[in-house]
């Protein structure tokens, strides 16, 4: 699998090539747990974002989708929607979907190549601030790759939860 990864903004565009550090593998940890919870059908709080939010999971083959809603508004929409493609056979399906879901107008990406796999994908689909503890995440690209991580290492069969 690798230790790279594709970071994709969808509302300004920016494409980053991450590489995986020994300092996020503790981040990773705790991504693993939440998406754990989250399969198990629990809609677990993601730490260190405020304000709180919930975190619920859709996958299929090799790819995941995340959503991100507040937990102090009942049946609030998502506020970030997190795309996660290990391989191409999904990859090209989800990207089509973050964008159909999305107003074509708030996205950079559109009509723009997908990128290699594996990648991740930001969708902000609210216009809340998100404040990151920085002692819990670096950012909110940090927590969504670590999130991509904890789901590739369990599709390669390295989870630690």
């Amino acid at each position: 699998m690798g230790n790279n990864l594709h970071h994709v903004v969808l509302t300004s565009g920016r494409v980053q090539r991450l590489e995986r550090s020994v300092e996020a593998e503790a981040r990773i940890n705790i991504c693993a747990n939440l998406l754990s919870e989250a399969w198990a059908g629990g809609e677990p709080t993601v730490p260190g974002i405020v304000p709180t939010l919930s975190l619920s999971v859709i996958r299929g083959g090799g790819c995941l989708s995340v959503s991100l809603s507040r937990t102090d508004i009942p049946f609030a929409p998502p506020v970030v929607t997190i795309g996660v493609a290990e391989r191409a056979q999904c990859g090209a399906q989800l990207w089509r979907v973050l964008h159909d879901e999305a107003d074509p107008h708030q996205l950079a990406t559109v009509g723009q190549p997908l990128p290699p796999e594996p990648w991740c994908a930001e969708r902000r689909d609210g216009a809340d601030t998100l404040y990151v503890d920085a002692a819990r995440w670096a950012s909110l690209r940090d927590f969504e790759c670590c999130l991509a991580w904890a789901f590739l290492d369990r599709r390669a069969g390295r989870e630690n939860a």
